[in-house]
């Protein structure tokens, strides 16, 4: 499980990593729905204290999480080989134009 109960946050590389590694997120509510790659995000308020929180924690322990063929499609965007590859090849059309 992963857990991030942050004021504030743009787009979080680390929660990307997490989902990259199929863990189960807990978040707050203040992080930019953009963050959300997989299906493996629960969303909190911090206004509700860490009553809740553990509550909603606790309710998925016992579940097996699993990335669906799709949610590890849409990740390989965030792989740097892939990445580099391509803007490599970028590179090399432009040179060559």
């Amino acid at each position: 499980m992963f857990f991030l109960p942050s004021r504030f946050e743009g787009f979080s590389f680390v929660l990307a990593e997490a989902q990259a590694n199929g863990l189960m997120s807990y978040i707050s509510d203040t992080i930019p729905d953009a963050a959300q790659l997989t299906s493996k995000i629960h969303r909190l308020s911090l206004k509700n204290g860490s009553g809740d929180w553990s509550d909603k924690i606790l309710a998925h322990t016992d579940n097996k999480h699993y990335l669906s063929e799709k949610e590890k499609y849409s990740l390989q965007i965030l792989d740097n080989k892939e990445i580099a590859s391509e803007l490599h090849q970028k590179y090399l059309k432009y040179l060559h134009n």
